[in-house]
Formats: C-alpha cells, sequence, structure tokens
C-alpha cells in the first residue's frame, strides 16, 4: 500500500511515494476548488458551480485538501493508467483512481459537498462504465445539495 506524503496539493491531487518512488495523482471525475488565489478564473468558475462567493470557494478548497488528509492518513489503493495528468510541478501528474477504506476518495469528495464533478472520465477498476459512475455521482451531489453539506452549505 502507497503512502501518502505530507505534500497534498489540494483535495483532487497529491503526492504518493511507494518504496523510493514519489508520484503526483490528481482524481479522475472530480475538481476540488483550489485553496488560493494564483488561479482566480478558476476560483471563480468553481465558486460559481457552488453559488458561492469567491472567498468561499477557496475555504471549500482547504476543507476539501483537509479531507482528503485525513482519507489518505490510511491504507489507501491507487489505480491508474498513466494518463498524464498536466500539472506545473517537475515531476509527472497522472490521472488516478483511488480507493480508501470508506469507498472512492472521488465520490466521498462529492458525498461531503467539496468536489464538483468535473474532470476527465475512464472506466472503473470494477469495470464500471464512466458513465454509470457519473450518474452516481450526481445522486451523491443532489443528497450532498439537499444535506447542504460542505459547498453546499
Amino acid at each position: 500500500m502507497p503512502a501518502c506524503s505530507r505534500r497534498i496539493r489540494d483535495g483532487d491531487s497529491f503526492h504518493v511515494k511507494q518504496g523510493d518512488k514519489e508520484f503526483i495523482f490528481r482524481l479522475y471525475f472530480v475538481d476540488c476548488p483550489e485553496t488560493d488565489d494564483r488561479f482566480p478564473e478558476r476560483v471563480d468558475e468553481q465558486a460559481k458551480y457552488f453559488g458561492v462567493s469567491h472567498k468561499r470557494a477557496i475555504e471549500i478548497g482547504n476543507s476539501a485538501t483537509a479531507f482528503t488528509r485525513e482519507a489518505l492518513a490510511k491504507p489507501f489503493t491507487v489505480w491508474t493508467k498513466w494518463l498524464d495528468a498536466r500539472g506545473s510541478s517537475k515531476l509527472h501528474r497522472f490521472y488516478a483512481v483511488v480507493v480508501t477504506d470508506r469507498g472512492s476518495l472521488s465520490s466521498l469528495l462529492v458525498r461531503n459537498g467539496l468536489a464538483r464533478i468535473y474532470g476527465v472520465p475512464t472506466a472503473l477498476p470494477d469495470r464500471m462504465k464512466a458513465t454509470t459512475y457519473i450518474e452516481r455521482l450526481r445522486d451523491y451531489e443532489a443528497k450532498a445539495k439537499d444535506g447542504r453539506r460542505g459547498g453546499w452549505k
């Protein structure tokens, strides 16, 4: 099982160490709000999705980062096709599905109102189709909205 390093970029992108190797992974299917104002247009887009202020979007991003840090403090599994997820660091960033003891990290973030459904889809390790998983994420998002969780408060 990999170990998550302390360098979690935000709720949907983080460093993972496995032995002497280090990787950066970006979650498939979701986008968590930014944690700072380096990309103000992106923060504005994320704020609009949640129907919140620019400042509140950054707060949600920081909550998502804390959530991911906690979720990855326990053993987890990374599934990747090594598809380039772009990024600005020296290490390559790859898209991944991350499964924790509580389920898929993408679905946990959406269930808690900490991520929008967005990004690159893929077939899942259990062979579930991307369209089926996105429908499931939409159901989770509707419940998060109804429950006023995370960004939907």
